[in-house]
């Protein structure tokens, strides 16, 4: 991209990379700065993550080692593990971003169920980092569109038809 100077944060470079890799090729040292922010954890694991998908929907070559995407899948999955039942932004990328890559296995049920029942009143997910003043209990775009993709995966049985009396 042109503006490339402008892209200062490491996880954005991984994923403008990753994006533009038809285009633009992958620098040599990219399999090294996946694995980096895999072992980093946290967010920089997530985008790590969504860099891979990407480099594969774009189906550039990359070479890592062997069991890496293994490896890179089960940190990912590490973080729904860490504190079960608690709910962030960090958890529903991870969870949206395992069902993108296709390793929906790794995301356990019972914290699908959990995000269905903490949608709030104005259909999403999360507060705002920094609250609007005209609507303080505002979700955060960011959390409501990753609790989409993750529902976007999923699918529940049907409901029982019931039958009027």
């Amino acid at each position: 991209p042109d503006d490339w100077d402008h892209v200062q944060i490491h996880t954005d470079q991984l994923l403008v990379t990753a994006l533009y890799c038809d285009r633009l090729g992958l620098p040599p040292e990219f399999g090294d700065a996946l694995a980096k922010g895999v072992r980093a954890g946290g967010y920089h694991a997530t985008h790590a993550l969504l860099a891979w998908i990407w480099v594969h929907e774009n189906r550039c070559s990359l070479a890592v080692p062997e069991g890496f995407a293994d490896e890179m899948y089960r940190a990912v999955a590490a973080i729904l593990e860490d504190r079960p039942t608690i709910v962030n932004d960090l958890k529903l990328e991870a969870a949206g971003f395992l069902c993108l890559a296709r390793q929906a296995a790794r995301v356990n049920p019972a914290f699908i169920l959990q995000v269905v029942a903490l949608q709030q009143p104005d259909g999403g997910w999360g507060r705002l980092d920094t609250p609007d003043p005209a609507n303080p209990d505002g979700s955060s775009w960011h959390s409501s569109v990753l609790a989409l993709l993750l529902l976007l995966h999923v699918s529940f049985p049907a409901a029982p038809e019931t039958t009027e009396s």
